[in-house]
């Protein structure tokens, strides 16, 4: 595994059908563990794959499954991608696995 780039957006900066790594979530507490709880968790691929018609939440393809967040807990999970961009086979898959 090569070594990842540095975070560069939000989850909730992503444009529909992009994807990022998880880096880093900056939240703490009961929020954190909801999160984890639904799979947000560092090294794991995620794709933004639609928008509410009012704009909050967006809806997050991760681990194959369709989860939607407001707009504000998504701009507390920090995203990168590896070295050659995010690999759509990776959906599903942590990167270490």
């Amino acid at each position: 595994m090569t070594k990842r780039q540095t975070y560069a957006k939000t989850l909730a900066e992503l444009p529909i059908g992009s994807a990022g790594i998880i880096y880093d979530i900056n939240e703490k507490g009961a929020l954190l563990r909801r999160l984890m709880d639904l799979g947000f968790s560092c090294g794991t691929a995620v794709e933004k794959t639609g928008i509410s018609p009012l704009g909050d939440p967006c809806a997050y393809k991760i681990l194959g499954t369709v989860i939607a967040l407001r707009r504000q807990d998504a701009c507390k999970i920090l995203l990168t991608e590896d070295e050659n961009g995010t690999d759509r086979q990776l959906y599903g898959k942590k990167l270490n696995e």
